[in-house]
């Protein structure tokens, strides 16, 4: 009940702030604060107009509430208070829910009302609240109801306990059978041997607030008893003494006992506590007085008389809440910024509570802030069922979590977290289809469109993804509730891996039969077969038909002298075994095997008869001896190398093998080599170079080949040749192979090779000066003796017949000693590779006839008919010079080796890409043997031609050269005594 003070304020509630208002009966003006409109959707600066239209945004069968309660108001002289609940229409079509309170402010003189104030109270919030509380009861039910745990509760000041239904079920018992107690627990349904780990276990917990885990043995109503796993946690009150126990037993029976899945488990919610009461409080800044409500009083615990004062009110907030709050007030006064923050406080009575506060500015008619109206609510209940319902979660042995249909987990309990190895951020984070094995995400949404429909899921198994990448087999109870699903989840994968070792143990059976890398056979005890691989009855020659049940001697007696001993000792329990053996068959053959028996076990834990298993380690001895042999064998080439070879550590550069080659060259002994490292042999010099091939080595496993120097014992530099690469041995561990090769002398024979090439340069510098002097002294008078000769013959013409001949024939030499100097010089330069190569465009047919003009005097000396069917359009990219050697040099042989009155035929046509040219005689022709002669060098083969004329041997060596640098080829085709034709190829020109 409000006193007379705080009549005019009003209850606040969670979350929100009031909003005031003001009727003026006379003028029927309303005047509603701004603020409101705003929460409304609008803006502030619509207020004015919206003031008289109010009324259109209220529903109006709510307006015909308010006027009842108004009228009761007035009826009364305000002892019935006036209070309505109205719904307004939001600018975006969703409703607010709005508590509306109002008093008689001012009468005029004749005791009539003049004012009507009030406060309009935002109550959406509240009314979700409400609707929330009640998903929340529906939610503990349904969790309750789900789990597969029987719960207990131990009132610690009263003594009194309490026990779920299931509780009763898990031990066989009716609730009238047992009547719930301490005593009862530890008493009757506790196993004597584990009364005193669970009265330590409660101890501790007592003291240190730990939640506690058990496996413990509880006594079933048929009088045996069942493993259970119980956990429990307190709760403590304000003087951290332990008011109230809490916890689960869990049936683990079959985990204890068959190691095949863990026991069901479930969790209990606490139903969350209604919502406190909340109180209003308004701050004056003219006056800098603070008003109350009387809920507020209540909150604070302070008496009614109290006056409070912002400053005693900030005081009683705990640090670091007291500046917070301050600078909330502070942030509110100066910039108009409303909060809502949660609190602790100190109450007038000294309790410490949890609260929410919040507050907004007051502005008067022209904007200013004049004060400030806020509200404070009690969460402490809150706050308490928060803890319970942790509690809960943290003390369940299985993963209690919720989750929504988009895929994400809204709430997972401790349990589930750290089973998975993520934090609770990162498992609310990550779509939980992302966490499921990819084998099973098709059965999961499967399960998930069932769920969907309201049917509920009973164990459901998957696999989840853990942090570390690993995945556990989990088994899914679940239920759906307001869309949400409600699951209990239980890693079964102990019980999983059970399950597979025990479909395993059944098909081992099987596998002996067909899918054993090696011979397995299985017999009982009296050595008679029961089973056998395929792979034993191949080896050793049984029939698959009739083997069964037959004496395993019988069927082997060689068998039986080797190995009766062993047989007897593996019945009596024993195992036997032989890496390996030498054993000679009986069909005379040897080979060498590893083998085993081991005696297997019935049910009841007799020996029911021996598993053998043998393999033919032949190849493998083989194998080794091969190995061993080519050990020695590297052993010998190593030793007796002349080539170093060095085995060191890469990291120390310490020497830890080396052979006699390099300790020789170096001339240390072994032992002073043992303690040396390779920098002790390297001068300063080579320490860059050194560094450049340990860094290719460590990138590209390899270094070298390089060169560079050691320093041996009698402070000799040696000349060296390195080249390694990094191995490891059978522990991973790094060394470095390396090939050491002494070459000193190569070294000494290089100078002397080098020593000789400058000679020999300086001597091709002495033959070129020879060539350029032969080259212009033999021309110019070579070609003074060709002119007198021309001159002779041109200006004489009465000389006798047989003198005219004699020039003629002079004549004639002189240009044929013309050409073969040219010939000489240009192959002379072809050798050391100073002829100029200059192509270009040419027309082949002025060259042909230069060439034929050339060797007119030849041709009519031998009455030879020329036959020349080069087009007159054809273009040739050549060199000309080049050209006109090679064309001069085929036709001077062409004449040379035509008989008198023979043919010869030039031709030059394109192909593709290319050109080719023919010279073609019908003279003596070319033998088989003397085809392979031609165009070899340095073989300067020649023959004597038709007349009796001498060739040089090196103009088709020439020709060959010249071809070959445009990119040509060059070959012949000759027939003895039917004639000859070179052809050749150029590239066409590039005319694009």
């Amino acid at each position: 009940m409000m006193n007379s003070d705080t009549q005019n304020l009003f209850p606040i509630l969670v979350n929100t702030i009031p909003d005031y208002w003001e009727w003026h009966i006379l003028t029927n003006h309303v005047f509603v604060d701004p603020y409101f409109y705003k929460k409304l959707g609008y803006e502030i600066t619509d207020s004015n107009e919206l003031s008289n239209h109010w009324r259109q945004l209220v529903f109006q069968e709510d307006l015909e509430v308010a006027q009842e309660s108004l009228t009761n108001y007035l009826h009364s002289d305000g002892k019935i208070p006036y209070e309505a609940t109205l719904r307004f229409r939001h600018k975006d079509g969703s409703i607010m829910h709005v508590l509306s309170k109002g008093q008689i402010a001012k009468w005029d003189t004749q005791g009539k009302p003049t004012l009507f104030t009030g406060i309009y109270f935002d109550i959406s919030s509240l009314m979700k609240i409400q609707e929330e509380v009640k998903k929340s009861n529906q939610r503990l039910e349904l969790i309750v109801d789900g789990i597969d745990a029987g719960i207990w509760e131990w009132d610690m000041e009263s003594g009194k306990t309490w026990w779920s239904t299931k509780f009763y079920q898990l031990l066989g018992y009716q609730e009238s059978d047992v009547i719930p107690s301490y005593d009862t627990f530890m008493n009757v349904l506790l196993h004597p041997e584990d009364k005193e780990q669970v009265e330590k276990a409660i101890k501790l917990h007592l003291e240190t607030a730990s939640p506690y885990k058990l496996e413990i043995r509880l006594k079933h109503k048929d009088s045996t008893y069942y493993w259970f796993e119980t956990s429990g946690k307190a709760l403590f009150n304000n003087q951290n003494k332990p008011i109230q126990m809490c916890g689960s037993i869990i049936d683990i029976t079959e985990k204890k006992l068959l190691q095949l899945e863990l026991a069901e488990s479930e969790f209990l919610l606490q139903e969350v506590s209604k919502m406190s009461k909340a109180g209003g409080w308004e701050y004056d800044l003219a006056t800098q007085s603070l008003r109350w409500s009387q809920a507020l009083y209540d909150i604070w615990q302070m008496p009614d008389d109290f006056t409070p004062t912002l400053d005693q009110v900030l005081s009683r907030f705990i640090p670091p809440y007291t500046s917070l709050i301050q600078q909330k007030v502070k942030e509110a006064i100066e910039t108009g910024k409303p909060w809502n923050e949660e609190f602790q406080i100190i109450t007038g009575k000294g309790d410490i509570i949890w609260v929410r506060t919040l507050g907004k500015p007051i502005f008067d008619n022209t904007g200013k802030i004049t004060g400030l109206r806020g509200a404070t609510q009690n969460i402490q209940e809150q706050k308490k069922v928060q803890e319970e319902l942790q509690t809960y979660f943290e003390i369940s042995v299985d993963a209690l979590n919720i989750a929504n249909f988009e895929g994400y987990f809204i709430q997972v309990s401790p349990a589930f977290t750290k089973m998975l190895g993520f934090s609770k951020e990162e498992v609310l984070a990550i779509p939980f289809l992302e966490l499921i094995h990819p084998d099973d995400l098709e059965s999961t949404q499967a399960e998930l469109q069932t769920l969907n429909l309201g049917i509920p899921t009973l164990h459901f198994t998957n696999r989840y993804r853990t942090k570390d990448g690993q995945y556990l087999w989990l088994e899914w109870t679940s239920v759906t509730k307001n869309e949400k699903i409600y699951a209990i989840a239980r890693d079964i994968t102990d019980r999983k891996e059970a399950e597979r070792l025990l479909q395993q143990s059944k098909t081992q059976l099987q596998l002996f039969i067909s899918q054993s890398p090696s011979s397995l056979a299985m017999l009982d005890t009296q050595l008679d077969y029961l089973a056998a691989s395929e792979r034993w009855l191949i080896y050793y020659g049984l029939d698959p038909e009739n083997y069964l049940g037959q004496n395993h001697y019988q069927l082997l007696p060689f068998i039986a002298e080797m190995h009766r001993t062993s047989h007897d000792s593996c019945l009596a329990g024993n195992v036997e075994s032989s890496e390996e053996e030498y054993i000679l068959r009986e069909d005379g053959t040897a080979v060498w095997m590893r083998w085993e028996a081991r005696p297997w076990y019935t049910l009841e834990g007799q020996v029911g008869g021996i598993l053998l298993f043998t393999e033919d380690i032949t190849s493998r001895k083989q194998t080794e001896e091969q190995i061993k042999e080519n050990e020695e064998k590297f052993r010998t080439m190593f030793n007796l190398s002349p080539v170093g070879m060095v085995l060191t550590e890469p990291s120390t550069g310490r020497y830890v093998e080396f052979n006699n080659a390099f300790a020789e060259s170096t001339g240390y002994s072994r032992e002073e080599l043992k303690s040396m490292t390779f920098i002790d042999l390297t001068p300063p010099e080579y320490e860059d170079s050194d560094k450049a091939q340990i860094i290719l080595a460590g990138e590209t496993g390899q270094y070298g080949p390089y060169e560079k120097e050691y320093i041996t014992k009698s402070s000799e530099r040696i000349a060296v040749l390195m080249a390694g690469i990094i191995i490891k041995n059978r522990k991973g561990e790094e060394y470095v192979w390396s090939f050491i090769q002494d070459i000193s002398q190569l070294k000494k024979r290089e100078q002397k090779i080098n020593l000789l090439l400058d000679e020999l340069v300086a001597s091709n510098l002495q033959k070129d000066k020879l060539f350029s002097v032969i080259a212009h002294d033999l021309r110019g008078l070579i070609g003074k003796i060709n002119t007198l000769l021309e001159f002779s013959l041109s200006s004489n013409e009465s000389l006798a017949p047989d003198l005219q001949e004699l020039l003629s024939l002079s004549q004639l030499c002189s240009v044929n000693a013309k050409d073969l100097l040219e010939d000489l010089l240009l192959w002379a330069q072809s050798q050391f590779q100073k002829v100029s190569f200059e192509p270009g465009l040419c027309t082949v047919l002025h060259i042909a006839k230069s060439i034929l003009e050339h060797n007119q005097y030849q041709i009519l000396a031998k009455n030879i008919v020329i036959t020349n069917q080069i087009a007159p359009d054809l273009v040739a990219f050549t060199d000309e010079s080049m050209l006109k050697v090679i064309l001069r040099n085929l036709l001077s042989n062409a004449i040379k080796f035509s008989k008198s009155g023979g043919e010869i035929i030039l031709t030059a046509s394109q192909q593709d890409s290319m050109i080719l040219f023919s010279v073609k005689d019908h003279g003596v022709g070319i033998s088989p043997q003397n085809l392979e002669k031609l165009f070899q060098k340095h073989t300067n083969f020649t023959t004597y031609g038709t007349h009796g004329e001498k060739g040089s041997g090196i103009g088709l060596e020439l020709c060959k050269g010249f071809v070959e640098k445009h990119g040509g080829q060059i070959w012949v085709s000759s027939e003895l005594n039917q004639g000859t034709t070179f052809t050749f190829s150029l590239p066409l020109p590039n005319l694009a």
